[in-house]
């Protein structure tokens, strides 16, 4: 047992804490108190952690944080790390934060795997995005990412949210059963009874595909009995488009422009300009 400015060193990390329990059978090691544990690509911060130096895995509570030298970090109440593998699992109030990427997931579980990029978040998950400017947030019971072309400059992501999806940023809003978030060419795809928001408008379909591009949405395509409703001035009447297929332009988070096809029907309210 080992009490203030407590250093173990050997060839894989350095821990120094405040006091220490050191099993010379085992090789493990128990710091209590704050307490820094720096490894080849990691650095780990707790104040109650059990850290096994042959296998490098750590077992951490007390609200702690696993960093990434590549700029990704993990906090938990309760968090299980394996420094060989890089599979990290959080367990209650965990927040997934990357820097590289800007993005972050949230939930009671979170589940992440550094050599395959891929991992999952349950249990009031949430994703956000901040890569374009303004912060977009998802939501859903299960969210899954998954990485493709990983460590490589053509690297994209995926991001997987189902069911009971809610989506939101100040300049659209949605719900639907499912989504996927994909990286690659800023969309978002969804499927089943997805309703989607923006500056006044409703837009609904059995599918639809909102392209992003910096900080606003850019085109939707809605597939399949797509219908537009337009809130009026006096907050009483509706204009109403529908069709088989609707594609809307948008212009600075602006509707510019509506397409329907097939079967189109209208409810249109015309008004007089005041002046």
């Amino acid at each position: 047992v080992f009490y203030y400015n407590v250093k173990l060193k050997n060839s894989n990390s350095l821990t120094e804490g405040d006091t220490l329990y050191y099993d010379t059978k085992t090789s493990k090691a128990h710091v209590v108190g704050p307490s820094k544990i720096t490894m080849k690509d990691d650095v780990i911060i707790t104040e109650d952690g059990y850290y096994d130096s042959h296998a490098d895995k750590t077992e951490l509570f007390s609200r702690s944080t696993v960093q990434r030298r590549d700029g990704k970090t993990i906090t938990a109440d309760s968090l299980y790390h394996d420094s060989k593998t890089g599979i990290s699992e959080g367990f209650s109030n965990v927040i997934f934060n990357d820097t590289a990427n800007k993005s972050r997931f949230t939930g009671d579980y979170v589940y992440y795997d550094e050599n395959t990029g891929c991992g999952y978040a349950t249990r009031k998950a949430v994703a956000m995005d901040y890569s374009h400017g303004d912060t977009l947030y998802a939501h859903g019971d299960t969210m899954r990412l998954v990485t493709y072309n990983h460590d490589t400059d053509s690297a994209y992501r995926k991001v997987f949210a189902y069911p009971h999806v809610r989506v939101y940023r100040t300049d659209v809003q949605a719900v639907c059963d499912s989504m996927v978030m994909n990286s690659l060419d800023s969309v978002l795809t969804m499927y089943k009874d997805p309703i989607l928001w923006s500056d006044g408008r409703q837009i609904l379909g059995e599918e639809i595909r909102a392209y992003m591009a910096d900080s606003t949405i850019r085109f939707a395509h809605v597939i399949g009995q797509a219908l537009s409703v337009e809130m009026l001035p006096d907050t009483v009447h509706y204009n109403q488009v529908s069709s088989k297929e609707m594609k809307s332009w948008f212009e600075e988070g602006k509707l510019r422009l509506n397409q329907a096809q097939g079967n189109v029907k209208t409810v249109y309210y015309a008004t007089d300009n005041a002046d």
